[in-house]
């Protein structure tokens, strides 16, 4: 069989060709998940003509015909994607766009917190705002999931980035501002003060552990001496 490239068309012949015989143009599924899928694509009509050439048909919208004719259903499909707009317009919605836009946020929040469950956390969230449904009921996961996909799926919101987790020195700061009641915990000469005593740590430290040794290696060791000396050791080596 020939395939006959795009020719002037009537309701009943192609290119002067009569039509003898149709039926539904079928061809791969377009989606992955399919696995290449032979299906039937709806408003194409595949027609074998008198000449025993094959065509592919648009079959127009309701009402309405449609001369194009083509190669394969994919330049059918691809005809009518780009002529026939099919889609239906969108039905206005009784809420405003004040609602719809925070119906499109609670919901943004919630996915990009990772719950599975979006759309009852977003009701949640509606409704400890005190935003009723338009009869006055609380909102359930399966409302907000309705109402943003009917309406409020195209809205484009902003939402603030997550909070990071507090690290271990914000969390430790927080903590002594608490502590001080908001009040400064330390004067300004505390800092000189520290940084001194930051360096003398280390000698004080080496000193004692001389001193240790000293009464381990005499006679009448003080064992506890010797033990103050080396936890003071394991002080400075913690402040390092």
């Amino acid at each position: 069989m020939i395939e006959r490239p795009t020719v002037t068309r009537t309701t009943t012949h192609v290119g002067g060709e009569r039509i003898i015989a149709t039926e539904p143009a079928t061809g791969v599924h377009p989606h992955p998940s399919q696995k290449g899928a032979i299906v039937p694509f709806k408003g194409v009509t595949k027609a074998l003509l008198e000449d025993d050439s094959v065509v592919w048909l648009c079959d127009g919208v309701p009402g309405q015909f449609c001369p194009f004719v083509g190669n394969s259903t994919k330049s059918v499909v691809a005809h009518r994607n780009g002529t026939h707009n099919l889609r239906q317009p969108r039905r206005a919605s009784r809420y405003s766009d004040a609602v719809l836009r925070r119906i499109a946020q609670e919901v943004a929040i919630a996915r990009q917190a990772g719950s599975k469950d979006f759309a009852v956390r977003a009701a949640q969230a509606l409704n400890d705002a005190g935003l009723q449904t338009l009869r006055g009921e609380l909102w359930t996961g399966s409302m907000v999931s309705s109402v943003f996909n009917a309406h409020a799926k195209h809205i484009r919101v902003r939402i603030p980035p997550r909070d990071r987790p507090a690290t271990t020195t914000q969390r430790a700061a927080a903590r002594v501002r608490a502590a001080s009641n908001g009040s400064a915990v330390l004067e300004p000469d505390d800092l000189t003060v520290l940084r001194q005593f930051v360096v003398i740590v280390p000698r004080l430290a080496q000193a004692l552990a001389r001193v240790a040794d000293f009464i381990e290696a005499g006679q009448g060791v003080d064992a506890a001496m010797a033990d103050k000396a080396r936890r003071y050791d394991e002080l400075q080596a913690l402040l390092k």
